[in-house]
């Protein structure tokens, strides 16, 4: 039977439960908010109120008969699948869980080269000889976007047993590309496709003024961030299976190998009210935040610091709004400036400038408008703003298809060494080196480093940009794989 969208099971019974006479006699700790510091105590206070655990009528994350399970029916027939999931340890555990869930043995994935972080650790996991897809620079907007169909198609008469194909959709400054090409290609060849849709969950309300979402389009398998573009807490997630390509029981299997034995129920409950908002957010609520982006845009006018990176009706998502820095100008001094008066950007990178924008108008045009102009205003007379053109390092070009010299198996019997950057060109790298945001190793786990990549790695350096990598002494070098032969 198909229930009614305006339900909320899940975060009904825990208003529910806060009603009535509860003596907590287990865990959490803070006993529902009665045992906790006082510092803090007032602002958690209605949040520990219904951070529950699974007591009787809560129901189970790992075996759902209860208000979880009426929950994720809700979002199964909502965003129409053959079965969705409550993920609590965000896009990660659901890249993981789909991952080693589609693997064949012995057989290799075909892998979007610029994916998350999480991608790369479930190969690694997998033990596989990950087959890596290059994806292509445009020239117009200065970035990596997606990967093509005909490279595919090259990958898939090179590479005639593969366990499946995984693709990042849409990128993180929110391009999509002609996925439906590359799915029906990959069926023709019996292949699942693997989508991290994590900055498209709202594609799926399903309206013109949006990208199409990987879902609609017949991906097997669709991870979706709630939490970036919904209004669920942060590591809120959805794992949607939507063909029979892949076993559920391997699904629910993994969801259980990585996903915590103790969940937080104000996420899953945050997950069940995103479910809810966007089933009730119509067409003239979508039509209003449209009107609301357009008015914003039209406020930001191109000058000598920025200009608009223009939107491609049906391609690009209208809720990522991207600035490109001008030459002469250091995006990362725009983003502190834009920072000390109160804006926080998503990203910033060597040439752009992303913010996120809600799906419901949160924030007064003029008071934006007066923010970027007072910026502007202030770069105008600063002696960085007329400063020489920064000297740009490319980015690396990457094999069309590529593939490591090892398997990860090979490599977990290998010796390293620790080499300085100059003398790791070359050599095989013994961790991935990952500037944050957006969490896409520039340099992989078992990946031969070229010249780009250390150029690339010293100019992020001296920039002094966030990078996440197991290496202590990164600064200076990386521990690199021992060859023998």
């Amino acid at each position: 039977m198909i229930m009614s969208q305006s339900q909320t099971p899940l975060y009904s019974a825990l208003v529910e439960m806060t009603k009535q006479p509860h003596y907590s006699m287990h865990v959490p700790g803070h006993k529902n908010g009665t045992v906790f510091p006082k510092t803090g105590k007032q602002l958690f206070k209605d949040i520990l109120s219904i951070d529950m655990t699974e007591i009787t009528g809560l129901d189970d994350l790992h075996q759902p008969e209860g208000i979880i399970e009426k929950a994720q029916q809700l979002a199964t027939e909502w965003f129409r699948t053959r079965a969705s999931y409550f993920l609590v340890g965000g896009s990660t555990s659901g890249n993981l869980a789909m991952i080693l869930a589609t693997q064949k043995k012995g057989k290799p994935f075909l892998v979007q080269r610029n994916s998350h972080k999480s991608i790369i650790h479930a190969l690694e996991l997998s033990g596989s000889k990950p087959i890596f897809l290059s994806p292509h620079y445009e020239e117009k907007y200065e970035r990596f976007t997606g990967v093509h169909k005909e490279d595919i198609k090259k990958a898939l008469k090179m590479y005639s047993s593969i366990s499946g194909i995984i693709l990042t959709y849409p990128d993180y400054y929110g391009r999509t590309t002609h996925l439906k090409e590359i799915i029906d290609l990959a069926h023709s060849y019996n292949v699942p496709v693997l989508v991290d849709e994590a900055h498209g969950v709202h594609f799926s309300l399903n309206d013109p003024l949006l990208p199409k979402s990987a879902l609609s389009l017949g991906a097997d398998v669709v991870v979706q961030s709630a939490h970036k573009m919904a209004p669920a807490m942060t590591m809120g997630a959805y794992l949607h299976l939507n063909s029979e390509r892949i076993d559920p029981r391997q699904i629910t299997h993994y969801l259980q190998v990585f996903q915590s034995s103790s969940p937080s129920y104000p996420i899953l409950a945050s997950l069940d009210l995103a479910r809810y908002f966007m089933a009730n957010y119509s067409k003239e609520d979508l039509q209003t935040s449209i009107e609301w982006i357009t008015k914003l845009r039209s406020s930001l006018t191109n000058g000598l610091v920025w200009t608009l990176v223009p939107l491609e009706e049906g391609v690009d998502d209208p809720f990522k709004l991207t600035l490109r820095i001008e030459d002469h100008v250091d995006s990362q001094i725009v983003a502190s400036y834009l920072e000390k008066e109160g804006l926080y950007p998503e990203l910033v990178d060597n040439q752009h400038i992303l913010f996120t924008l809600a799906l419901t108008p949160n924030y007064s045009i003029y008071q934006l408008k007066c923010i970027f102009e007072k910026v502007e205003s202030k770069l105008k007379t600063k002696s960085e703003f007329n400063r020489a053109t920064i000297e740009g390092v490319s980015s690396p070009v990457f094999n069309t298809v590529q593939s490591n010299p090892y398997s990860y198996y090979e490599l977990d019997s290998m010796n390293q060494e620790f080499v300085y950057w100059q003398e790791s060109i070359g050599r095989v790298a013994s961790a991935s080196v990952t500037p944050y945001p957006p969490g896409i190793p520039l340099i992989m786990k078992g990946e031969r480093i070229q010249r780009e990549h250390v150029d690339r790695i010293v100019d992020l350096l001296r920039k002094d940009k966030h990078i996440q990598t197991k290496e202590p002494f990164y600064q200076k070098g990386m521990h690199v794989y021992i060859e023998r032969g």
